[in-house]
């Protein structure tokens, strides 16, 4: 394994660290809720986010990618179990986190707001946010990519063992994860919205959902 960071490196380190402020995001609706977190068992169980410091700090320079996806392993986990806890204690959370997500979508958005995108443009923006695994797991695959709209589907979901694991299931994921993309696509571009075409709501066969970006 490589001892040198490179531009990829910190790319995925800086969506990793997205998905981990939006954690942050979903802790304090917990708190104000009155869901009881056990945080403590929570990092035992599935290990402490990132530190506030730089990559080149932290890293284990020996196996940087296995560091990496450490890393997004212990963060998917934490979502799920975060994500659980809300939802057992009131299913209707689930409602009120869509918030939580649009709101953290949005705020993600912002400083990258743009009146000229093009779709392409915003799928290539919110591919330095999304975390959708490493980057060689390449799940993605484009079925639709013209100055109108961009589509795109999952060829597999890297996203439901952690679920699983936690006991919940990754309709969630998808659900949550939808509201988070509508808002910081609409964000970037007003005149760009995210749709989903779902064959499977339950996501249980991710590839038969279609997901677009479109200029209107």
């Amino acid at each position: 394994m490589s001892l040198f960071l490179g531009k990829i490196h910190f790319w995925l380190f800086n969506k990793i660290r997205c998905f981990e402020n939006l954690e942050t995001d979903i802790l304090k609706f917990a708190d104000k809720k009155g869901v009881s977190i056990d945080i403590n068992k929570m990092y035992e169980e599935f290990g402490y986010p990132t530190e506030d410091k730089p990559l080149e700090e932290q890293i284990d320079t020996s196996n940087i990618h296995g560091w990496l996806q450490n890393q997004i392993q212990k963060a998917e986990y934490r979502q799920a179990y975060l994500v659980k806890s809300i939802i057992d204690l009131d299913s209707s959370h689930i409602d009120e986190l869509k918030e939580v997500f649009k709101e953290h979508g949005n705020k993600i958005g912002i400083p990258l707001k743009s009146d000229d995108l093009t779709p392409k443009d915003a799928y290539e923006t919110l591919n330095n946010f999304l975390l959708e695994g490493m980057p060689c797991d390449r799940t993605t695959e484009f079925i639709a990519n013209d100055d109108s709209k961009i589509s795109f589907h999952y060829t597999r979901c890297l996203h439901r063992d952690y679920w699983d694991e936690v006991g919940i299931s990754v309709k969630y994921f998808y659900i949550l994860r939808n509201e988070w993309i509508k808002s910081f696509i609409n964000t970037l571009d007003e005149s760009l919205i995210f749709e989903v075409k779902l064959n499977d709501e339950d996501y249980e066969n991710i590839e038969e959902n279609i997901f677009s970006i479109v200029k209107i």
